[in-house]
């Protein structure tokens, strides 16, 4: 899978999910006009991570909890909808990221008997 990214306005790669089965710890980060990591200080107060999910019928984004740019995201049904992420910033938006897109896919069973394995 090719992990989701925006550069110069476009968006390459898209988010993966299997419904019933949340991603904890998706980090986003951004990057300044020389593809450096921002790194936003711990004892900064005024800027946080938002975002806002096209069909949240299909797809749940939430506060991980343990780092404030990380999520959880949590796919309700099968289809394809998309998310925005933003660096929020007091009262308003420094970055509005272009809609990244979800695809949520049919669940394993995790009843099935097994067949086989693999290591990965």
């Amino acid at each position: 899978p090719t992990v989701p990214c925006q550069w110069q306005g476009t968006v390459g790669g898209s988010i993966a999910l299997e419904a019933g089965h949340a991603m904890s710890g998706v980090r986003v980060t951004f990057l300044d006009a020389d593809s450096t990591r921002i790194v936003v200080s711990t004892d900064c107060e005024d800027h946080r991570l938002a975002w806002t999910v096209a069909d949240t019928a299909l797809l749940d984004v939430a506060a991980d909890g343990t780092d404030r740019w990380s999520v959880v995201l949590t796919p309700k049904q099968t289809g394809d909808t998309s998310v925005r992420f933003r660096v929020w910033h007091g009262d308003h938006a420094d970055f509005t990221s272009l809609p990244i897109p979800v695809s949520i896919t049919p669940g394993t069973d995790p009843h099935a008997e097994a067949e086989g394995l693999r290591v990965e």
